[in-house]
């Protein structure tokens, strides 16, 4: 029991409060030599990356009002493709018009 408190208290302490704890564990871990280094090292390489997306954490929402904005930026076409969203056939959807897209004639420029 007391080496699942360990263990929690370890992780916590990583995400959270002291975020270089892990590594230092690892270290100490090593320095005992009471484990298999390499074992250790395999484990902590197959465990530690993490595989989340940028927009993993966001509502479909969000998604679908930033392709109103951008509606052609690759990451939100990608992840309203992933989740099956169908943002641009939503009758709320309104996307809006990319500088790159508008026309200007010579009378409407500045003159700059």
């Amino acid at each position: 029991m007391m080496g699942y408190i360990t263990i929690f208290s370890i992780s916590f302490l990583a995400a959270t409060i002291l975020p270089f704890s892990s590594e230092l564990t690892l270290a100490g871990l090593i320095d005992s030599q009471i484990y298999n280094n390499l074992i250790l090292l395999l484990t902590i390489s197959i465990i530690g990356p993490s595989h989340a997306g940028i927009y993993d954490d966001w509502p479909d929402e969000s998604i679908c009002t930033w392709l109103e904005l951008k509606p052609k930026h690759e990451g939100y076409l990608a992840e309203n493709k992933k989740r099956d969203l169908n943002c641009f056939e939503r009758d709320d959807f309104n996307a809006r018009i990319e500088p790159d897209e508008v026309e200007y004639s010579a009378s409407e420029s500045n003159g700059y």
